[in-house]
């Protein structure tokens, strides 16, 4: 399962999605985007990366990986998008629940 949520999501608040993440029995993964509501989008500044999408494209790239028979790389884990990052699955991404983490 892939779960992804904005930080400051009103609608889902992220402790919220931390509990039911916890909760979770099936492999999964929670993807949470910094600064965000709840339709995040990652988005690079020009100088630092070169990717930019809403988390519909990402994650239909997740379930792709799963439909082809690719291993989840990050099950159990909470990854922290960095909007200036590489993309969600960049090596680089922190894996962290909380920005003060």
């Amino acid at each position: 399962m892939l779960l992804t949520t904005g930080e400051c999501d009103p609608r889902a608040p992220l402790e919220e999605a931390l509990r039911l993440f916890d909760q979770m029995k099936a492999p999964a993964e929670l993807w949470v985007m910094p600064d965000q509501h709840h339709n995040g989008s990652v988005t690079a500044t020009p100088r630092s990366s070169v990717w930019e999408a809403d988390m519909h494209s990402f994650a239909c790239d997740w379930l792709r990986e799963r439909f082809n028979g690719a291993p989840m790389r990050h099950a159990g884990k909470v990854r922290y998008l960095d909007p200036a990052g590489a993309g969600p699955n960049a090596a680089t991404v922190t894996c962290k629940r909380r920005w003060f983490d």
